[in-house]
């Protein structure tokens, strides 16, 4: 996904901070609600993911597959 960028050297937890074009995070959380996923905008270029217990396979790649149409 060439929209995005994940430095997986920092994913240590459950949490995954995934970089956006600049100005377009808070967008692009809308855009990934309106597909299922709950986000959050952590600053103008970066937004965070967060997996816990009840995650499954397939909300892992629902997600996958939310980031990719949700590319702009």
């Amino acid at each position: 996904m060439d929209s995005y960028t994940v430095n997986l050297n920092q994913v240590q937890t459950n949490m995954v901070y995934v970089g956006c074009e600049e100005g377009d995070s808070e967008n692009l959380v809308r855009r990934l609600e309106d597909r299922g996923i709950k986000t959050l905008t952590i600053d103008h270029s970066t937004i965070r993911i967060v997996t816990h217990l009840h995650i499954t396979d397939n909300d892992v790649q629902k997600t996958i597959e939310a980031l990719e149409s949700a590319q702009t």
